[in-house]
């Protein structure tokens, strides 16, 4: 009788390699999974936590509560005695007295809720984090490699609340509103925050063996091309909280020229402070960032794996709606409705060339039809 090739040598009977797995290679993925969707729930808090930083910025709402404490603000005014001091609070800042001075305490209860929700969220997040972190580390239940990621993303997420603050401080006294350096900070942190919890639900679906024998298989002109591309994201967010910190958005409503030039010719060059040139400097560096897209998608066409031309053609679809979506709320004025669709937008196109640069690191092995 001939000996099959797969049979181990020295042995005389055909290996059974349907057992189920061991006890503790079941208890392993099962706390990868229970840490996956923890992590995965966390991202989507922060996306939701950044929709209403958003929605607070534009509705004018960040400087509505001008107190802080570390123990938070789980409870809002429950009394018309506590409104009315929280109102009373509200007309000693500068924004009051020369932006909304006929403001009524009806009038001033919407901003009131936003900030409220923002800092309540803000405080929730860190209850979802702290409480099965601790349990997960005293079970020994967070996977090899994962624990700094995850720890870092937690410690920045408490660091935010001490910036938030420091952000909404800057905007009360002098002011009508916060400091856009402190904003682009604040802004930028909540998406290395996003992008450490997504990037790490995006590795723990897959194990330990399947990520490291696709790294063997890594393209690196595209790994290259996507950690580019992740930065000049980080740019334009960047840029683009300085664009909303200094209310730019609206200056210049002309497209594709500015001012019938390619700069105003009256306006000086000073960008991160005055509203032409910052406006100017996220047009371009939008350009460039969709131009650099494009490239990408048109490499991933010709890449070995599929769902590298999936996430390639993903980004660009994106990046392209994006585009064009920011140009038509720029020459409408840029209503509010249309802002904040703008802004869900730059999520959408952070995520998703952060899931085609994952893509990209660690490519997924094609499956054959048998």
């Amino acid at each position: 009788m001939s000996r099959s090739i797969f049979q181990e040598v020295g042995g005389d009977a055909p290996q059974n390699h349907s057992e189920p797995p061991r006890s503790g290679e079941a208890t392993r993925d099962g706390n990868r999974r229970l840490t996956r969707i923890w992590v995965l729930v966390l991202a989507i808090m922060v996306v939701a936590q950044i929709l209403i930083g958003g929605l607070t910025r534009i509705t004018d709402s960040g400087l509505s509560i001008t107190t802080w404490s570390a123990a938070g603000h789980f409870l809002p005014p429950l009394s018309m005695k506590e409104w009315e001091e929280a109102f009373e609070l509200y007309k000693t800042t500068t924004e009051f007295k020369e932006q909304n001075s006929t403001m009524t305490l009806a009038e001033f209860k919407p901003i009131f809720w936003w900030e409220w929700t923002h800092r309540f969220w803000g405080q929730l997040i860190g209850l979802v984090f702290i409480a099965p972190f601790i349990w997960l580390l005293i079970k020994r239940a967070i996977p090899n490699g994962w624990l700094a990621p995850i720890a870092i993303a937690g410690a920045l997420g408490g660091l935010q609340g001490f910036i938030g603050w420091w952000m909404v401080e800057s905007g009360l006294v002098g002011r009508t509103d916060v400091s856009q350096h402190r904003l682009a900070i604040h802004l930028s942190i909540a998406f290395v925050i996003l992008g450490l919890l997504f990037w790490t639900a995006f590795s723990l679906k897959r194990s330990d063996v399947d990520l490291l024998q696709a790294r063997r298989r890594r393209e690196s002109g595209m790994w290259l091309a996507s950690r580019l591309l992740l930065l000049g994201v980080g740019v334009q967010l960047f840029v683009g909280a300085y664009t909303s910190g200094l209310n730019a958005g609206g200056v210049y409503g002309d497209w594709p020229l500015m001012d019938g030039g390619l700069y105003p010719a009256s306006e000086p060059f000073n960008p991160f402070v005055g509203q032409a040139a910052t406006q100017f400097l996220h047009r371009m560096v939008g350009y460039l960032l969709f131009a650099g897209v494009a490239v990408y998608f048109w490499r991933a066409r010709r890449s070995a794996f599929g769902k590298t031309k999936l996430w390639g053609a993903i980004a660009f679809g994106v990046i392209t709606v994006q585009m064009l979506f920011g140009v038509a709320t720029l020459t409408h004025g840029v209503p509010t409705s249309w802002a904040v669709i703008h802004h869900v937008a730059a999520i959408m196109v952070f995520v998703a060339i952060l899931h085609a640069a994952h893509q990209s690191a660690y490519p997924a092995e094609e499956k054959i039809a048998g």
